[in-house]
């Protein structure tokens, strides 16, 4: 997880590859400020499959199969570099 700002807007890229995903709270004060607490949660074999998201994540990879993609490397825009 990387959390930095651009142009004084908080940003947070989570997860890579669907390998993880991030639970984000953001709790605001009275005084206008405001605490953000991230919780990586890796996704692993001990979390059983969603038969019901599974089938929806089937049919839209099945209409995305006649798109061609091509991989680009976006590190530098996300890492701020």
């Amino acid at each position: 997880m990387v959390l930095f700002k651009i142009n004084g807007v908080q940003v947070i890229k989570s997860g890579t590859d669907f390998r993880e995903f991030s639970c984000i709270t953001v709790n605001f004060n009275k005084d206008n400020s405001f605490t953000i607490d991230v919780q990586r949660i890796e996704i692993t074999s001990d979390i059983p499959e969603d038969p019901e998201v599974k089938s929806t994540v089937d049919k839209y990879v099945g209409e995305l199969k006649c798109f061609d993609f091509y991989q680009i490397r976006l590190s530098a825009w996300f890492t701020g570099k």
